[in-house]
Parts: C-alpha cells; structure tokens; sequence
C-alpha cells in the first residue's frame, strides 16, 4: 500500500468541508427568503427544498467529523508505543492545513474562559481567544464567510468550538444564560490536566472578582455595520429597549405541551429586545431547522424582522437612520429590536400565525418597569 502525502489531513478536510456546506447553507437560505420576499415562491420552495437536500448531507458530514475527533481523542489517550505505530500517517506530522479548525480552538477558548473568570459574555470570550491566538491563526482564518455577513472565519469556527464543548464533551455549560460562555467543573478539570501534560503555562483568573449579575445579562451587541455613508445618515444609537417613552418589559412563555413539544417554557430577561430575539431563537430551536428560512422572510410593518443585511434592511427610509438590531445565536441573521413593546407583542402574535402555528402557542404579558 503506498504511503499518503505528507498533505493528508483527514481531520482538517472534512471540518474544512463542513465550514464550507454549513456557509453554503446559509447562503442558499438567504437568497432563498430573498426570492420570497419578491413573491418568487416556485423559486423560493425549490430552494428550501435543496437546502434540505444539502443539510442532511451536512449532517453526514458532522456525523464523520465527531467519528473523526473520537479517533484523535482515542489516539491521544494510547500507550507510546501503540502511538508509534497508529499515528504515522495522520497525528504525528505537522499541521500544514489552511485553516484553524474547531478543535484546535477548543484548548484556548477553555483557557480563555478561565482567564475571564469562568464566564463571559459571547464577544468578551471570542475576543481573549484572538488573543490567545495572536501570531497561529492563519490566512485564511481571517477571510469572511461566504455568507455575505461581515463574520471572519476564527471567530465562528470559535463558534463551533463552543458547540463541541457544551455538546459533546460537556466541558463548558450548556444552561447557561442567554449570551454568556460558562467553563463546566469538567471543563476546568480537563483545562488542569492538559496544563500539567502539556507544560503549559498556568490559566489564572483576574484577581479581582468578576462582579456578577442577578439576573439575565443584557443582550450582546451586534458587530460593527457602518450602514451608509455619514452623508446620507445621521448618527443614531438605540439602547435595546426599543422606541422612546416609558420603559416596559414583557415575558413570553412558549406553551410546547400545545403542539406536543414539551413542558411550557417561560422567556423573561432584562429588556423586552432580550426577550424578543431569544424568543425568536428558542422559536427557531423548537419548530426545527426548516423554521428558519420561514423567519427569515416574515415581514412586519417597518419591513423584515430578520436580516442578514441589517444595514440595508433596517434603514428608516424618512432619516436614514439604521434601527437597532441584534444577533440570532447560531445564524448569520440579525433582529431588528427597534419597536415599542406593544408592537413586539403584535409582532409575535403575526409571527405565530405566519408560521402556522397556534395563537395559544405563545402566552405574552407586558410589565411596566418602576
């Protein structure tokens, strides 16, 4: 039998093909909701239709890449001398791949965490990872998503790192609030173990204690969207509680035993714009994968409530103003959260009925902040 090439990667080539099915997803989802929107709708179905086609191939794809990481760590834990002969070809030589894959992220973002005092906000842990790996990320790990998003490649392959740490290994938490990164026991005990077997250089926490909050974080904001040119707009900032006059907050509980999903599950976090998108996520998690393009081209009165390109979607056509937004977990699409609370309640109940789904699906009950 002849020996591979000194280029072969197994574990590289297929993360690198799931990065790409995953992306190409995401684009076919967009363009697709976009054909919607235009009223294409033999267009539009025939897409969601491929993407089906296309996410179950994705899903054989993860399937061999969680295979493949099972092998390395099995690798990993074999007597020196069964490494000498079973790790010739694949885990012995060096790494001469293109780009940084989830599980190489895996290590500094447990350290990062531990180093941001065991939790952190999404964009706080992502950021100390860049750090962490100032001078080892590659070229192309620095390109953006084919997605048509401003995302850069490390930062959601530090995404899915996250998604194999709470998921499959279980060394970061998996219930932790909306918006926060949280190391698990298991995940610090895996952290000291690799640091006393790799000599690596000690992960301290900051001496000074993380101040904590009592309740949900407020949410994260959403990267940076220059939108148009300072000529054509003016400087606009919106806090996450939607429109001026009195503050009010709302809670949402999704009654799941409905439609025969589960135990109701109640929604109430610090703002009604927190509320709004993890109620959109939680909606989007709940119904199922193919619940996404379907949001994706829900449109109310100020135009889409998802977008992936807010800063042309989101545009207050009188000012040019760019409405606050904020990012949906797990996607490339962005809420626009700037809306009374009043009309984010009207808001869902359409979005329940869009979806076909129960009135009774969704209880919402509006609070007056003191």
């Amino acid at each position: 039998m002849n020996k591979p090439q000194d280029n072969t990667d197994v574990e590289e080539a297929l993360d690198l093909l799931a990065a790409e099915v995953r992306e190409e997803i995401l684009r076919i989802r967009n363009e697709g909701a976009e054909a919607m929107r235009k009223g294409d709708y033999a267009t539009a179905k025939s897409v969601i239709e491929f993407a089906g086609g296309l996410e179950q191939f994705a899903g054989n794809v993860e399937k061999l890449v969680g295979q493949w990481h099972s092998i390395s760590r099995q690798h990993d834990v074999e007597p020196e001398p069964v490494k000498a002969i079973v790790g010739k070809s694949f885990f012995d030589k060096a790494r001469k791949g293109t780009i940084t894959t989830d599980k190489e992220l895996e290590l500094p973002l447990l350290q990062a965490l531990v180093m941001l005092g065991g939790r952190a906000k999404t964009k706080d842990a992502v950021d100390q990872v860049g750090k962490l790996m100032e001078g080892k990320l590659k070229p192309k790990d620095f390109e953006l998503l084919k997605s048509g998003t401003d995302t850069v490649r490390w930062r959601n392959k530090v995404m899915w790192a996250r998604n194999n740490l709470v998921n499959e290994s279980g060394l970061m938490k998996g219930d932790s609030p909306f918006g926060i990164w949280e190391i698990s026991d298991k995940g610090r005990g895996q952290l000291a173990r690799l640091s006393v077997e790799r000599s690596l250089p000690p992960v301290t926490a900051p001496s000074v204690p993380v101040a904590q909050s009592p309740g949900p974080p407020p949410l994260p904001r959403p990267p940076a969207d220059p939108g148009p040119p300072p000529s054509a707009r003016r400087s606009f900032v919106q806090p996450p509680g939607g429109t001026k006059g009195p503050q009010s907050n709302m809670s949402v509980t999704i009654r799941w035993d409905r439609i025969g999903k589960g135990a109701p599950e109640r929604i109430w976090l610090d703002t009604a714009a927190a509320t709004l998108v993890q109620t959109v996520y939680r909606l989007w998690k709940g119904l199922g994968e193919e619940t996404l393009p379907k949001l994706a081209s829900f449109r109310v009165s100020r135009g889409p409530l998802l977008s992936s390109t807010p800063k042309r979607d989101f545009v207050n056509g009188a000012t040019g103003d760019v409405y606050s937004h904020h990012p949906l977990s797990g996607t490339k699409l962005f809420v626009r959260t700037h809306s009374s609370t009043d009309e984010k309640i009207k808001e869902l109940n359409e979005l329940i009925r869009y979806l076909r789904q129960p009135q009774g699906l969704l209880e919402i009950e509006k609070h007056r902040k003191s």
